[in-house]
């Protein structure tokens, strides 16, 4: 079917067939020996394609420390975690004032303070193995969110490690893996009927970050009125109420304050190339074209554009939550996903760690429309193929510096070629069965 034509059937599909196997909680030894068995070939291909994944990147770094310097202007390793993170959880119980740099909310500064216990090398060390998790989890959730089998999955490991994204929140020790894993796994959770879950994990991730709370976009009917519920109790609670208590009311209001304005005191953001929002890229791109500074009617004008975008494919979230084969593989998720650079000004590269996801579910949703499109159906491939190219580390080696990459702003772009693409697998009904409104699928082999 797709992307990996060997899905992991349902569940009540494998006990009907008797193929359920042994339950893993009841004898976890055996079930784990079954497992190996079953999957331990695809074990050793995962590992042989993170080898040479990784041997390449030797070839082209040679040292740890140059892939670090490579990736942006600093040349600091997790910097973002040294600089702000750890100091930040260090004193939060004790000084509840934002350090230079800090721009999150107070709730995710007590979520580090067991970490702002150890020694800087303990901590990052942590945060290291934190960050690695986080990674491989964000990859496996999303396989399974997707349906795929041993080999998708592999696939989109191998997607996931080779993404710029994925790398540069490497580098810098961001938060954006860990919350996409995040947002992947309460979607999985609400769609496994587990609401309650699901909503207190969404909670996690918004009083983290903020914009995650547009995902609930996603719950916005009577079926998951569970989940929605939890997750405005578990914002309210972890955003509010335990700093509020732990801080004191007027300590927590001031620093929310402060923390809200640091992020651009003097609008720098629009001229940092690392911004991928609409309205900068567009910017960059008419100075490069003309030489001169894009005036503000240009910019006012894209970010207009922008909304609209995003007006458009939060209005494709109605007809993918109807349809059950793109609800159940995320479809309403990537649609959120693919907002961000229209709507977020900072729009850093690690914000589009979601990109390999998003690029694999489209494309496995637009093979069934190649292969009864002919020769336009397999053009239209290229706008995920196309998303993945931009996106990906080896594109990014080709150009010079780091700066240039963004400059041009190829994030932007990669995420771009993937709007068409949501709107066609959406509102087309090529590939699914129009009397049951389930995908089509080719046979497993």
């Amino acid at each position: 079917m797709g992307f990996d034509a060997r899905r992991q059937p349902a569940r009540a599909e494998r006990r009907r067939s008797g193929q359920a196997g042994p339950d893993p909680t009841r004898r976890p030894g055996k079930f784990l020996a079954g497992h190996l068995r079953r999957q331990g070939r695809w074990y050793l291909v995962l590992a042989a394609m993170l080898l040479a994944v990784f041997g390449l990147y030797w070839l082209e770094w040679r040292t740890f420390t140059n892939f670090v310097a490579a990736l942006d202007h600093d040349a600091a390793f997790m910097p973002d975690f040294v600089r702000h993170y750890y100091p930040m959880s260090s004193r939060i119980l004790r000084v509840p004032q934002p350090v230079a740099g800090y721009v999150y909310p107070a709730f995710f500064a007590i979520l580090m303070s067991p970490l702002g216990l150890l020694p800087l090398k303990g901590a990052l060390a942590a945060w290291v193995v934190f960050q690695v998790g986080a990674a491989a989890a964000l990859s496996a959730l999303s396989a399974r969110l997707l349906g795929f089998g041993p080999r998708g999955t592999v696939l989109l490991a191998g997607l996931f490690v080779t993404s710029f994204p994925v790398l540069h929140n490497f580098k810098w020790g961001q938060v954006s893996v860990p919350v996409t894993a995040g947002l992947v796994g309460a979607y999985l959770l609400a769609e496994r009927r587990r609401p309650i879950a699901a909503g207190i994990l969404l909670g996690l991730a918004t009083a983290t970050k903020l914009y995650p709370a547009m995902f609930a976009l996603t719950w916005l009917s009577r079926s998951r009125l569970r989940a929605l519920t939890a997750f405005a109790a578990a914002t309210t609670l972890f955003y509010g109420v335990l700093p509020a208590v732990l801080l004191g009311p007027a300590r927590w209001v001031a620093f929310e304050k402060a923390t809200s304005f640091a992020i651009e005191p003097t609008g720098g953001i629009r001229f940092d190339v690392n911004s991928h929002y609409i309205a900068y890229v567009g910017a960059r791109w008419f100075t490069i074209f003309t030489g001169q500074a894009a005036p503000a009617a240009f910019s006012t004008g894209l970010t207009i554009v922008g909304w609209l975008v995003a007006a458009g494919l939060v209005a494709l979230l109605r007809p993918a939550l109807r349809r059950d084969d793109l609800r159940v593989r995320g479809l309403p998720l990537v649609l959120l996903f693919v907002t961000v650079p229209f709507l977020i000004r900072t729009s850093w590269p690690h914000y589009f760690v979601c990109l390999p996801l998003c690029q694999a579910a489209l494309l496995d949703r637009m093979l069934p429309v190649a292969r009864r499109g002919g020769m336009w159906g397999w053009l239209w491939l290229l706008l995920p193929v196309g998303s993945m190219a931009l996106a990906s580390i080896f594109l990014f080696n080709v150009f010079p510096t780091w700066g240039m990459y963004n400059t041009c702003g190829l994030l932007f772009f990669a995420n771009l070629l993937l709007v068409p693409a949501c709107a066609l697998v959406v509102l087309r009904r090529d590939g699914v069965d129009r009397s049951s409104g389930r995908a089509a699928s080719i046979p497993s082999r």
